[in-house]
């Protein structure tokens, strides 16, 4: 009976860490994929669209909900919007979708940057 507890106890704190040790941005999963033939690093369930400048906000949105996704910035005077799609949904098959749409100019990943290392400025730091 001990035995058993212990072994149960162990499975719990290894799902524990190993849930924890997952990188998030804005509470969202970080995931790790391919995209273009290129391994990324991208936000779970984002995706990034760029309208054509003649495109509406409201066909837009139209457009994105009919993919069952929805706005959640929308840059107006760039074009552009973050937008979230259901946990369910492969969001690289939403941006093949969006992609071939005469509305859109491109569809993207949230793709995660990182430095590889601070900027070699003495004043670096007096900037924030």
């Amino acid at each position: 009976m001990m035995r058993r507890f212990f072994k149960l106890l162990f499975l719990a704190l290894l799902v524990l860490c190993f849930s924890a040790s997952q990188e998030r941005v804005g509470g969202k999963l970080i995931k790790k994929g391919m995209w273009k033939s290129k391994p990324i690093e991208y936000v779970d369930g984002e995706i990034l669209v760029g309208f054509k400048k003649w495109t509406k906000k409201e066909d837009a949105r139209q457009l994105l909900n009919q993919r069952g996704a929805t706005i959640l910035e929308h840059y107006e005077q760039k074009d552009w919007a973050v937008t979230e799609v259901a946990d369910s949904q492969d969001i690289f098959e939403v941006i093949s979708e969006l992609e071939k749409h005469p509305l859109v100019k491109y569809a993207e990943p949230n793709i995660v940057g990182r430095l590889l290392s601070d900027p070699y400025d003495t004043d670096f730091g007096k900037q924030w």
